[in-house]
């Protein structure tokens, strides 16, 4: 929602905003105005910080899956689950 206003001069109003989200307008308008608070108003976000983000983010993504999966992996070994079925459980996109 705030990015939409600080994208766009032609924005949706709040009061749209919390019929959609299920939200008392009141309430919907205090938590903007805390999350601009939080942000001390900068809501500009330069490409360095985004890319650290990213990174952040990536590398975060990564060591939850590759846990998921080492998991997964003795779950499915605990249950006798033969190799070629694992790597067809795991490798496979859905």
């Amino acid at each position: 929602m705030i990015a939409t206003k600080y994208f766009d001069d032609n924005y949706i109003v709040n009061k749209v905003w919390a019929e959609v989200g299920g939200v008392k307008l009141q309430h919907l308008n205090t938590m903007e105005v805390e999350l601009l608070q939080l942000l001390n108003w900068e809501l500009h976000v330069s490409q360095d910080s985004y890319w650290i983000m990213v990174s952040h983010l990536s590398s975060s993504f990564l060591h939850q899956s590759t846990h998921h999966c080492t998991c997964l992996v003795k779950q499915y070994r605990d249950q006798q689950v033969p190799d070629f079925i694992l790597e067809q459980l795991l490798f496979t996109d859905y």
